[in-house]
């Protein structure tokens, strides 16, 4: 059992590194060992990602273009030209564009933006957009976050007496625009040295070298427009990034800017420290609400405000708008996946090609990231609105999502994107054309071990390493996001003691595991459809984010789950094979077992067992099977669950359990025996089968008994005295000797003896085949409970496996 199939990866340890690192940084092993995840394997770069600071910011003027932009806005500063930013209409764009705006402010020019409309104009730069913005007297426009591609556009706005300075941090695709500047790290020959910047993060340098040409300090507060916007893009937190964000969140919790704070205010953070959590699941969703679901510039005006009334009013009106879009992803989200589990043609492609009217255009992307989650196959969502088809497109590894739309570029009228997302449009008529080729493409280049998702362990924890320690250590790995994710730590064979529904809907887990003399209480959000598949007892492997935290003044270390499986199963086929051999609390498994609502049977070696535990379970609660008794009893009713209280002789004893309920559709063994089990075992298997030495004291004894050959003796008569065997034991004994011919069978009991050969009744009897049959039945006992006691999991499961597929 995992949480949705999940196929755990520990990244590989590297023990020389994480000493170094460890040593020298006086960090814990594991933190060392994060580090290396990260690519961080140098001391002094370690020492640079775990203290970022300002020295860290490279210099403006290592960007290509740089000197041409800031010449070029300086001079519409000194002549009193109005310039225009013009950004994009997601949180990357409208901060950027806040951060420009108020650096033209503070240089004493004045500047304006104008973002296009998702629902009009669409991303990127346009030329009805320029028109505008000339005829309303501006002569320069600073684009940002866009205008990489905006080679015709920009020929135009210099027809019209328009020049532009392009800021992006997006692909060039083709030659550049001929723009008096292109600023954009990813641009050829550009010797700039972090490549990742977003589009707040390229305005930002453009600001600084405004301001240091001006004469003027660094314009430190803008950095939490940058940290917002760089978290919200999703670009890699590593590098540079990492300084930038780190940077400005100590800004926003230090003296935030009026627009933050009242939107922090309306999305319940504002008695919280902000983090890079904050800003990629709350700040970051109500500042995009708006160009997702309308105008994105009361965005913009937000974090331009200073006064706190007017921010107040700018800040609820993007939480409805939020509040909106959650509703309406909601509602598109469950629709969507109603079609796919409805559908099984859906259910069964490698990518899920979904198109609609009346879909919001301005969701779909969130849409379609959440079916990913959701079916872990590539997915794209077409919008149809007024006959157009808007779509968009999310992927997973090993599938590059922009390059199959490439090659479906017969079909679409537009398309752009990176591996992982793309957006695209396309005539309605055309979607099931793009649904089939999509899928031949993906059936090419995805396997079946492709569609299966991970999760990735940065270490393996003992249980002592679970502490608080650890988790105040992994505050300075922060900020997290893209690149420096959250670390998941993996912790092996955790038992599970309790758990309970929490949250106002009951939507999550609250557990309660021990290991050795530890304790663990996580809570796993939205866990709770896990809860009828849990069971007391029961080892479990955990997937677990840590956090240090504080609960009424005191610390306490808060424990999330991401993922658990059964440690203590493996599955073959129809059957999950529960290994606890040599476990204690065997009784209360047994009566947490059975409490569950379905069948189970005890597999007992003895009457005796039978008894004992009929009085220590609750009446009725299994269904008994042991060594001498027939199984009938289950006939009547479905047991799911096989209990192997003991071990036992052979398979023959689990056959007729196999045979009844072998057609299940699944079949639970559990493993309660221990190696004990074996000394009861060898005392019943020498009371039922004969071995060479017991049939050599059997016939010395009549030897002694009879006066010669010809005498007629009643078997066993008086040598049940002296041996305590069963009367199938004895029918055995007889049956050899007979065939031996050390005796000749008479009426009833009685017997001849018919040989006095007390040296060569060895050869004799290996002649028997009652004999042959007794010894390999003998040494298929031994062999049976060999393996149930010595193989391993997953190699039994396999083993016991064989049996249930003949039935």
């Amino acid at each position: 059992m995992t949480s949705n199939g999940r196929r755990w990866i520990t990244a590989p340890a590297d023990p020389a590194r994480v000493e170094e690192l460890s040593q020298k940084l006086g960090i814990l092993p594991v933190v060392a060992q994060i580090l290396i995840n990260r690519g961080v394997t140098g001391v002094e770069e370690a020492r640079q990602f775990l203290h970022p600071d300002f020295d860290q910011l490279l210099p403006p003027a290592e960007m290509k273009g740089m000197e041409e932009a800031v010449l070029r806005i300086r001079r519409a500063l000194d002549r009193g030209e109005k310039i225009v930013i013009y950004g994009d209409y997601d949180a990357d764009g409208v901060t950027a564009a806040a951060l420009l705006v108020r650096t033209i402010e503070k240089l004493g020019g004045e500047a304006g933006f104008f973002l296009p409309s998702r629902f009009q104009e669409g991303y990127g730069v346009h030329r009805e957009a320029l028109q505008q913005i000339q005829e309303e007297g501006a002569s320069l426009v600073i684009t940002v976050d866009c205008g990489i591609t905006a080679g015709e556009e920009a020929r135009y706005g210099r027809r019209i007496g328009l020049d532009l300075v392009i800021t992006d941090h997006h692909q060039p695709q083709g030659p550049l625009p001929e723009a008096i500047a292109v600023l954009n790290p990813l641009q050829e020959d550009c010797p700039y040295r972090f490549k990742w910047l977003s589009g707040v993060g390229v305005a930002f340098k453009l600001a600084t070298a405004l301001m240091e040409q001006a004469g003027e300090e660094v314009p430190h507060s803008l950095l939490d427009l940058v940290a917002l916007g760089t978290v919200a893009d999703m670009v890699p937190l590593l590098g540079e990034n990492r300084a930038l964000v780190s940077l400005g969140l100590a800004g926003i919790n230090g003296s935030p800017r009026v627009g933050l704070k009242a939107l922090a205010g309306v999305v319940g953070l504002q008695s919280k420290e902000i983090d890079s959590t904050s800003l990629a699941f709350n700040l970051g969703p109500a500042l995009n609400a708006a160009g997702r679901m309308g105008d994105a510039d009361p965005a913009v005006r937000l974090l331009l405000e200073e006064n706190p009334e007017r921010a107040q009013k700018l800040a609820r009106f993007l939480y409805r708008q939020n509040q909106l879009r959650r509703d309406t992803g909601d509602k598109i989200f469950a629709e969507a996946e109603a079609i796919v589990t409805a559908d099984p043609r859906a259910a069964g492609e490698r990518v899920i090609t979904l198109a609609r009217e009346g879909w919001h255009p301005g969701v779909i992307g969130i849409v379609a990231s959440r079916l990913v989650e959701r079916f872990y196959r590539p997915v794209v969502i077409i919008a149809v609105v007024e006959g157009v088809g808007c779509g968009s497109a999310r992927s997973i590894p090993g599938f590059n999502i922009t390059a199959a739309l490439e090659e479906c570029a017969a079909l679409l009228e537009d398309f752009g994107g990176h591996d992982q997302a793309a957006g695209l449009t396309i005539a309605p008529e055309r979607v099931k054309e793009l649904r089939e080729q999509l899928n031949r493409l993906a059936g090419d280049r995805l396997q079946a071990k492709d569609l299966v998702p991970r999760c990735h362990i940065e270490a393996e924890l003992p249980g002592h390493q679970v502490n608080m320690e650890l988790a105040n250590q992994l505050s300075c790995l922060e900020p997290f996001g893209v690149g420096n994710p959250v670390p998941v730590f993996g912790s092996r064979s955790w038992e599970l003691r309790s758990w309970r529904l929490v949250g106002a809907g009951k939507n999550h887990l609250k557990l309660n595991f021990t290991r050795e003399d530890r304790s663990l209480r996580p809570i796993f959000f939205s866990g709770a459809p896990l809860a009828p598949r849990l069971r007391r007892y029961r080892k479990l492997d955990l997937a677990f984010n840590l956090r240090a935290g504080t609960f009424r003044e005191q610390p306490v270390l808060n424990v999330e789950l991401k993922d658990l499986c059964y440690s203590d199963s493996s599955i073959f086929g129809r059957l999950e094979l529960v290994d606890r051999r040599s476990e204690p609390g065997r009784i209360n498994y047994i009566r947490e077992l059975s409490g569950g609502g379905e069948g189970v049977a005890l597999f007992v070696t003895t009457r005796r067992r039978e008894e004992m535990l009929k009085r220590r379970l609750p009446p009725e609660a299994v269904t008994f099977i042991s060594s001498g008794k027939k199984y009938r009893e289950t006939r009547e009713q479905v047991c799911e669950h096989l209990v192997l209280y003991d071990l036992p002789l052979h398979f023959r004893l689990l056959a007729p359990y196999f045979k009844e309920q072998g057609r299940l559709p699944r079949i639970w063994v559990h493993l309660l025996y221990s190696s004990r089990s074996r000394e009861i075992n060898d005392k019943l298997a020498a009371l039922s089968l004969p071995s060479r030495s017991a049939l050599q004291q059997i016939y010395r004894a009549l030897l002694e008994t009879a006066a010669g050959v010809g005498e007629e003796l009643i078997f066993p008569g008086n040598l049940a005295g002296r041996f305590a065997y069963s009367d199938q034991y004895w029918r055995r004994c007889r049956d050899i000797l007979v065939e031996a011919g050390l005796l000749a069978a008479g009426p009833g009991r009685q017997v001849v003896l018919a040989a006095n050969d007390p040296k060569g009744w060895r050869e004799k009897v290996e002649q028997s085949a009652t004999y042959r049959s007794t010894r390999k039945l003998a040494e298929e006992c031994h062999e049976f409970q060999e393996r149930l006691l010595k193989d391993d999991r997953r190699e039994l499961v396999e083993y016991l496996g064989s049996f249930l597929e003949k039935y």
